[in-house]
């Protein structure tokens, strides 16, 4: 089990995944960041590295630099909508035979 999070520093928004508490990535994040970090969202998985990479995927344009993103509001608030409709995806690649 782990989670894909969604963070903001106050102007960028960061998609990422952990399989440890949010708060520890948090803390690690914010010693090379000086603006204050906080957990906007989360939506916890059996799949975090897989639904982090698809979230990457759907906002690549959207995309400032690594695992940082200039993200809309209707972005931010569909976040966990998202990251459910990756899940399904891989739920249903998973159950079919030809893949």
């Amino acid at each position: 089990m782990g989670y894909v999070y969604l963070l903001c520093d106050g102007e960028k928004f960061k998609i990422g995944m952990t399989k440890n508490k949010i708060e520890k990535r948090v803390a690690e994040l914010q010693t090379g960041n000086p603006n204050e970090i906080w957990v906007h969202s989360y939506y916890e998985t059996q799949h975090p590295l897989k639904i982090e990479k698809m979230m990457h995927g759907r906002h690549a344009s959207s995309n400032v630099k690594n695992e940082w993103f200039d993200l809309s509001v209707s972005e931010v608030i569909n976040f966990k909508n998202e990251c459910k409709q990756c899940e399904e995806i891989l739920k249903a690649l998973q159950d079919n035979p030809f893949i």
